[in-house]
């Protein structure tokens, strides 16, 4: 069980900051701008973030990590490869 009592976190990113919504709450928080070169690996970083809480459900909008975390597409960049097993 989740320190945070958490059912669902909801993920979203773009390249400067990513989003976490739970407890009712939106949480900020800052890119680290030497890692988030684009803008899918900041997806994966909000997903990867919002897993750390333990949640029974993690939603995000992006049909990439999705995608690719279901084994429905290829990860075909070198560079994503590392944040999808992560994922997975």
């Amino acid at each position: 069980m989740s320190p945070f009592n958490l059912d669902v976190v909801y993920c979203d990113s773009s390249l400067d900051a990513y989003c976490l919504w739970y407890d009712r709450q939106a949480h900020f928080y800052q890119h680290d701008r030497e890692v988030v070169k684009t803008h899918n690996i900041g997806e994966y970083i909000a997903v990867i973030q919002g897993l750390l809480l333990k949640p029974s459900l993690v939603y995000t909008d992006s049909k990439l990590v999705v995608g690719q975390t279901t084994w429905l597409w290829k990860v075909n960049v070198p560079h994503l490869r590392p944040y999808c097993q992560a994922v997975q």
